[in-house]
């Protein structure tokens, strides 16, 4: 679980730090696991009777990403869901290595970026075959073809309503 993070609303990168964590809501209602839950807030659940988190995110051949480490432990549970709030994010100060371009909020952990965002939704290892990705139908499909799918019109629509180009 995290609600994410943004900067101080008085800060330059205010508006750019709100819309990425909006993407990462958005993305999350739909897809759970489709996009990268940040350590400052990231929460996961001790189990009933244990006084610690079992799973641990220490991976040494995958560095600088302790949530999908842990995530990919984590979600073998029997009762697994991953959820990303638009609740109340923490406040954190801006990194160094975050900057402000023409196009955006440039990080390695940004969602505005069109390719940033396609690489985060398989950030936490899920394939069409993980069921934490959702109901049996869909599990064969990317998210992309089931938003398609879901989306379409008949194909004996497309061929009869086709324009000749």
């Amino acid at each position: 679980m995290s609600t994410g993070y943004e900067f101080d609303s008085g800060c330059k990168y205010h508006i750019a730090s709100h819309l990425d964590r909006l993407v990462r809501v958005a993305t999350a209602e739909v897809f759970p696991l489709g996009t990268y839950y940040p350590e400052p807030n990231f929460c996961v659940l001790v189990p009933k009777h244990e006084d610690h988190v079992p799973e641990s995110f220490i991976n040494t051949k995958r560095k600088n990403m302790e949530s999908p480490i842990l995530i990919s432990r984590v979600k073998t549970r029997k009762d697994f869901r991953a959820v990303f709030l638009d609740g109340k994010p923490i406040i954190i100060d801006v990194p160094e290595r975050f900057k402000l371009w023409d196009k955006g909020l440039q990080t390695n952990q940004s969602h505005l970026g069109k390719l940033s965002w396609a690489r985060d939704v398989y950030v936490n290892g899920v394939t069409g075959s993980d069921p934490a990705v959702g109901s049996e139908d869909s599990r064969s499909q990317t998210p992309r073809e089931s938003h398609v799918a879901a989306h379409s019109p008949p194909r004996t629509w497309e061929r009869s309503h086709s324009p000749d180009f």
